[in-house]
């Protein structure tokens, strides 16, 4: 396994066997404070160090619980809301946060019954007498906490069964094996990163490159040398990694990238847009890169990670929808120049999953090309919440008429066509509008596209009840490069006028929000419910607004 920082230089690397004596030596200290299933919190960064730590809580029989560097406010808060919730009292870190975290702890958060221990500076010297005991199967093994888009974080509780049949599922579908060389630089503090990028990896017993998140988000044409340097076979990323890609082919030097290394691209997290594969193809298949890698997924932490993938080595699937018939739940080909909507595939359902589409009102299924809840069974999903008997039992125990099977409902709505799974949106964000159902994400693309000022990703489109009716909101940022100078009334005419031409659906008011003020979870999603309480109670920061 190797560090890099910055994309570019090494800062550690070890062999795994190094990484297992490290991990043992810090269990056999960690095994002391507490007992067996204690949460131990774990809060660094992208290194090494984070995996030492992971392991060395499954071998001390300890809880892992992943979080952030609470570099900002509300990191700190989500810190104390997670410490209250699962009761942890030892706090493992490691690197050049770990002196400021330590004072947060202490200072503002008045969590002086943290025990923190820094990774750097503990001894890695095992008690040869001791040996780990294996865990239990049934043993819980992980925390993963929710990143809360539309609800307050929840704590999935993850057992050693669960994360290592997922990985199972993950190597075979999505075709890997020990010849295989990753690169991460995905949060570790994140489901995706931890177990695509690090943990499967182990798994399947091939080495890891890691690498930090930001050092991706300023420089991403620095991933694509890294793939090409490394010769990087299984690497990726949320959908706006490849539109920053795409991105950088226009203004970075590429010249010696050689991507035909490149076998995996997973694209996941977040809804994928057919307009993103086309441009990330445009401008890097000149550099080596086959469309075929391309691999969209589907997953969340409620069944550990993933659900679903492409058939590895096949162009990935793409259908176009009447979006009229989609406002009604109902999947068929646009009629004419009837306005329409590319859906791209999240693949096929892997082996040992099995999923349902489901009417979310009654908790039956829905007949061909009909969109319903997707529910989901089988030995990947979590065994609920931390500490929220109620909130497990509503969304990890749902039931269909005559089936004896206990199925997690995933809150998502899609449909499967040709053995594939098409996940449209999010149950709780939809916008129902004069009885039409209307998704988001897609009304936030087309806001994107309105106008050039418009800063791609940072959209939140929602409804506001006004005067016993459902009104349609937009707050989009403005690109700080492009403030000077901004009309405001004329952006915000465009992106209601684009989204009634598209969508057929009038906007009521359009926000125009300062660069960094549309509020996303620890895992680049947008929070529509928390950026509507904040419009609610004047907490944006805007540039102006065009209301009806």
């Amino acid at each position: 396994m190797v560090e890099l920082r910055g994309m570019r230089g090494e800062t550690d690397k070890a062999t795994y066997a190094r990484l297992d004596a490290r991990a043992r030596a810090i269990a056999f200290q960690l095994k002391s404070p507490g007992n067996q299933g204690d949460r131990v919190l774990l809060v660094m960064g992208n290194c090494l160090d984070y995996v030492v730590g992971f392991l060395a809580c499954a071998y001390a029989r300890r809880v892992a619980v992943n979080l952030p560097v609470p570099r900002r406010a509300k990191h700190l808060d989500r810190l104390a809301h997670v410490v209250a919730d699962c009761g942890a009292e030892v706090l493992l870190t490691s690197g050049p946060e770990a002196k400021e975290l330590t004072a947060s702890v202490a200072a503002d958060l008045r969590l002086d019954f943290l025990t923190v221990l820094r990774l750097d500076w503990l001894l890695a010297i095992p008690d040869e007498d001791w040996q780990p005991v294996a865990p239990a199967s049934k043993d819980v093994c992980l925390l993963q906490y929710t990143s809360g888009s539309t609800s307050a974080p929840r704590g999935v509780v993850v057992t050693h069964d669960n994360l290592m049949f997922n990985c199972a599922q993950i190597q075979n579908g999505f075709g890997l094996t020990a010849e295989d060389l990753a690169l991460s630089w995905l949060p570790l503090y994140h489901d995706m990163g931890l177990i695509l990028g690090v943990l499967t990896p182990i798994f399947a017993g091939f080495p890891v490159v890691l690498a930090d998140p930001l050092s991706f988000v300023k420089r991403p044409d620095l991933w694509l040398r890294a793939i090409s340097d490394y010769r990087i076979t299984f690497t990726g990323g949320p959908n706006f990694a490849y539109d920053l890609c795409a991105d950088a082919a226009s203004y970075a030097d590429l010249s010696g990238i050689d991507l035909s290394c490149w076998n995996v691209a997973l694209n996941g997290a977040e809804p994928i847009r057919a307009t993103t594969l086309e441009r990330f193809n445009a401008a890097l298949v000149p550099l080596g890169w086959a469309p075929t890698c391309m691999q969209p997924s589907y997953g969340l932490a409620e069944n550990t990670l993933a659900v679903s993938t492409k058939i590895p080595a096949t162009e990935p699937t793409v259908v176009e929808i009447d979006v009229a018939a989609l406002r009604q739940s109902q999947v068929c080909a646009p009629r004419g120049d009837a306005p329409s909507r590319r859906l791209v595939s999240s693949g096929r359902i892997l082996a040992g999953t099995m999923v349902k589409i489901v009417y979310p009102e009654t908790g039956h299924p829905v007949g061909p090309d009909r969109v319903g809840e997707i529910w989901l069974t089988g030995r990947s999903v979590a065994k609920g919440y931390w500490g929220r008997d109620i909130q497990t039992e509503e969304v990890f125990a749902a039931r269909l008429p005559g089936d004896p099977a206990r199925y997690l409902r995933t809150g998502d709505l899609g449909f499967c066509r040709d053995d594939e799974l098409f996940v449209v949106g999010r149950l709780k964000d939809l916008v129902i509008v004069h009885g039409a159902n209307h998704y988001p994400q897609d009304l936030e693309e087309t806001a994107e596209g309105a106008h050039p000022a418009v800063r791609s990703h940072f959209v939140a489109v929602f409804a506001e009840e006004r005067e016993e009716r459902e009104a349609l909101i937009v707050v989009a940022e403005i690109r700080r490069e492009a403030e000077r100078g901004l009309d405001p009334r004329d952006v915000g005419q465009r992106i209601a006028l684009a989204i009634t031409r598209e969508h057929e659906v009038s906007v009521d008011a359009v926000f125009l929000a300062r660069c960094g003020e549309v509020p996303k979870t620890t895992s680049g999603k947008i929070q529509r419910s928390l950026c509507r309480e904040l419009l609610r109670q004047g907490g944006l920061a805007l540039h102006g607004a065009l209301e009806k």
